[in-house]
């Protein structure tokens, strides 16, 4: 697999400009040795790893501390509207908010390559 479709915005990671740009993006937003070093070794076709990785350190990060994971939250430009559902359903739906984050990070990376070039 090598598409999402969330809210019909595909995030096609086909490409290995695409999948290398958004982990490398993931890695920069996160900020954290232990996930780059789990994610930066993945290769192109390795999206639902990508995305194990993501949720995992997602959960992980939430349960440790609020406060953290929020301001990563804050980094990624994750939109109010997306993130208040979640968090009001006792963060239910970790695949679907994952997708989110990972689409926030993947939209981030066309606008940069939209407009540098």
């Amino acid at each position: 697999m090598s598409i999402i479709d969330t809210e019909n915005i595909i995030v096609d990671l086909a490409s290995e400009k695409h999948f290398i740009s958004v982990v490398q993006q993931l890695i920069k937003d996160f900020n954290d040795e232990e996930f780059e070093q789990r994610i930066s070794v993945l290769k192109l076709g390795q999206l639902e790893e990508v995305i194990e990785e993501v949720s995992c350190y997602l959960s992980i990060l939430s349960s440790r501390s609020i406060e953290s994971f929020s301001q990563l939250m804050y980094v990624v430009d994750m939109p109010e509207k997306i993130l208040a559902p979640f968090l009001s359903t006792g963060q239910r739906g970790w695949k679907d908010f994952t997708f989110q984050v990972i689409k926030r990070e993947y939209l981030k990376v066309l606008i940069r390559e939209k407009y540098t070039n």
